[in-house]
């Protein structure tokens, strides 16, 4: 039997003309709500899947190990996984399986966990985690484009030295009716998440269509690696949607969190 949760796990605020690339703010700035710093709230949507005998969480949001330097360009309200987890029914050490879309910070942050103590320690702590191995290679090794973008020492570091890592080349069926797709485009290992089990469809796209302003095909981030990919896997998604029925998750909305056509 699947089951599908959404958690809420905080949100933060981004710079609105990053986060719109090629969008001008003299367009962005008719519809969109933006703080005193021109920055626009992004939520944290993760996804909890209940399959059988595994609980699988896809992204982990940021976390809580920001420096007040981050507190201060992000302003996050970040919620506690134990708390989270507990409304229903669960515990970190339940999660099975998490699935990540990508590795950057507002989706890998909670991979890694300080306590009290400031001590490290794997969040979900009984987790295998998938991971496209293009995704793992460029967040351990970045380039000059990506190197503002992963924290391998913060994130993924106690994770490779302790944790269970499973490393994805391509397309797959993760899980029967669960499958993972390599997409490109916001980075060089980004995958997608296609559900079709127990007729229910649905599509957990991650930073290919974060949110309702980002249907429109041509608005990209400045933070995508090649607009080109974007461009083309957005094609494919809100092809799924309009003509076959899925329904869309988006993983930033602060408004409604699923997309489907009627």
């Amino acid at each position: 039997m699947l089951k599908l949760k959404i958690i809420k796990a905080g949100y933060f605020y981004s710079d609105a003309g990053a986060s719109l690339g090629n969008l001008p703010r003299s367009i962005w700035g008719r519809f969109l709500s933006v703080d005193a710093k021109h920055r626009m709230r992004l939520d944290l949507n993760l996804l909890l899947i209940e399959l059988d005998d595994r609980l699988i969480l896809v992204d982990t949001g940021l976390g809580n190990k920001l420096t007040p330097k981050e507190d201060e360009i992000f302003s996050p309200q970040v919620k506690s996984f134990p708390e989270l987890l507990a409304q229903h029914g669960y515990k970190t050490s339940s999660i099975t399986d998490v699935i990540m879309t990508h590795l950057h910070h507002d989706h890998a942050g909670g991979i890694v966990s300080i306590d009290s103590d400031n001590q490290e320690y794997l969040t979900f702590p009984k987790a295998s985690y998938h991971i496209q191995a293009k995704e793992w290679e460029i967040a351990k090794n970045p380039d000059v484009l990506n190197r503002a973008a992963y924290d391998y020492a913060r994130n993924l570091k106690l994770l490779e030295q302790k944790g269970k890592i499973n490393l994805i080349n391509g397309n797959v069926e993760i899980f029967p009716g669960i499958n993972l797709q390599l997409v490109g485009g916001h980075t060089e290992g980004m995958q997608i998440l296609l559900i079709n089990r127990d007729r229910q469809k649905y599509i957990y796209a991650g930073d290919i269509i974060p949110s309702q302003t980002y249907l429109k095909l041509a608005i990209t981030s400045a933070y995508d690696v090649c607009r080109r990919d974007t461009v083309s896997a957005k094609e494919q998604i809100l092809q799924k949607v309009q003509q076959e029925g899925y329904v869309l998750i988006y993983d930033h909305s602060t408004q409604e969190t699923f997309y489907e056509i009627n």
